[in-house]
């Protein structure tokens, strides 16, 4: 079998993150439709959705995030409160 030429488009972010990460975009785009595929038989994804939701965050920082800050919540309101009681431990440094 052999190789097909392709021009596709990528998220440039995405793209950076691949090629900082030293990815192989040809072996990465053969092995996600291979991925996508098996997925489609056996009805485990909607793929016009997972491509629309990467499309608006590809990496899916907004979700990470959302779920970091929940995850948190304690420790983050509980340091808050700390620094409004004592301020900042730095604070003496401060020259304004």
């Amino acid at each position: 079998m052999g190789k097909a030429e392709l021009k596709i488009e990528i998220d440039a972010a995405l793209l950076a993150l691949a090629q900082a990460a030293g990815v192989d975009l040809d072996v990465a785009l053969e092995a996600g439709v291979r991925q996508a595929l098996d997925a489609a038989k056996t009805n485990r994804w909607d793929l016009n959705e997972i491509a629309r939701s990467k499309a608006t965050d590809p990496g899916g920082a907004e979700a990470r995030a959302k779920a970091w800050a929940e995850e948190n919540a304690e420790a983050i309101r509980e340091h808050n409160q700390f620094i409004e009681e004592h301020g900042l431990v730095a604070d003496h440094f401060r020259k304004w």
